[in-house]
């Protein structure tokens, strides 16, 4: 796959013997804080910030922690080096840092919050049928009280590319996590302007994460911007040699798949999201009589995949599955239009091209437990 992605890692460069260090009262950079206890000052570690994407929890590495214990209630489940866990039953989890035994009488463990767990079941799961025409585009309405939907298409032949065209999902206000699942659906393009694949209704501080689940694997495109700027209007007026012709109009700009706190997006087969494409300028318009004709429109601008305030977590269901996010093509400049004249008219401007993404990207390994 071209250009994948370079993945940022939660993980943090600590040396442990930090965590024993005297005459400091905080070290963000080292995931550690002093707290003050009956034997005088010990070192806390910080406490992991644990999401839930259904079935699995994961949470950032923390600095000093050289394993995670996994409780439910008051039961010790097991313990992993690695930052995620695979939960089999309903109840309620917590993760606790775990120091080494060389620090243990220094370091102070600490446990995550409560996170709790409902094991989905075939009534707990809403379905979406986006079957549409695609000459059209539709949106389809996501409600708090769910916590997975699974997406299905029934205009697709069972051994042909299922895909979704034109459609959008919209999502009430919450303040549980989402799962949403492409089931067996591998190909999802937009073609009308102004719209996004995903649209949350609340506030986004409230959602605490958003997943978006392709069980193969696919290919995903942001909303193409395919309305070209228009043209400028030819112009031949004789009472004014000096008259300008119409500019064309600027390009439309593309838009990005989600806009979010916390994005995870999980994936059974190699995975490529690309943002919105931006449309192109429209043509100035052209002069006869002298005058100058109209200038080019600018081409629009390619859209970022996702844009975040947080992460976006990439969880692989396989070692070999990859995930590459890259931005929305740039519309092509307008060309300025043609005159009998002298003609000063200017080309427009090309669009910029999309980021790959906006905000950190951060691999996670799917829990072997």
């Amino acid at each position: 796959m071209n250009s994948l992605l370079k993945v940022l890692s939660l993980s943090t460069v600590v040396f442990l013997a930090s965590c024993g260090s005297e005459g400091s009262s905080s070290s963000h950079a080292t995931g550690l804080s002093i707290s003050s206890t009956s034997t005088g000052s010990r070192i806390a570690l910080n406490t992991p910030n644990v999401l839930r994407s259904n079935d699995v929890i994961f949470w950032n590495d923390v600095g000093g922690a050289v394993k995670y214990d996994i409780y439910k209630g008051e039961s010790l489940l097991g313990s992993t080096t690695t930052s995620s866990y695979s939960l089999k039953e309903s109840g309620d989890y917590v993760v606790k840092a775990i120091p080494s035994e060389d620090d243990k009488e220094r370091c102070e463990s600490k446990a995550s919050e409560v996170i709790s767990y409902k094991k989905i079941e075939t009534e707990d799961i809403f379905v979406i049928d986006a079957t549409h025409t695609l000459s059209t585009y539709e949106e389809y309405s996501i409600p708090a009280n769910v916590d997975y939907v699974k997406i299905i298409n029934k205009d697709n032949d069972s051994n042909q590319v299922r895909a979704l065209y034109n459609t959008g999902f919209v999502i009430a206000n919450r303040t549980t996590p989402l799962t949403i699942d492409f089931d067996l659906i591998t190909y999802v393009e937009s073609n009308f302007p102004d719209k996004y694949f995903i649209r949350y209704q609340g506030r986004q501080a409230e959602m605490p994460l958003l997943s978006l689940y392709f069980p193969t694997g696919g290919e995903v495109n942001g909303n193409n911007n395919l309305v070209k700027g228009k043209n400028g209007a030819y112009n031949d007026y004789d009472i004014a040699l000096v008259g300008k012709a119409e500019n064309g109009d600027n390009g439309g700009n593309g838009n990005t798949l989600a806009k979010l706190n916390n994005i995870l997006l999980r994936y059974g087969g190699d995975l490529v999201v690309t943002g919105g494409k931006g449309s192109d300028g429209g043509r100035g318009g052209n002069r006869q009589t002298y005058g100058d004709a109209g200038d080019g429109g600018n081409g629009g601008n390619g859209a970022a995949s996702f844009e975040v305030t947080d992460n976006i977590y990439s969880l692989p269901e396989v070692n070999n599955a990859t995930l590459e996010l890259k931005g929305g093509d740039a519309g092509k400049a307008g060309a300025k239009g043609e005159s009998a004249g002298v003609n000063t008219a200017k080309n427009g401007n090309p669009g910029t091209n999309g980021q790959p993404y906006i905000g950190r990207l951060v691999n996670l390994k799917y829990p072997i437990n």
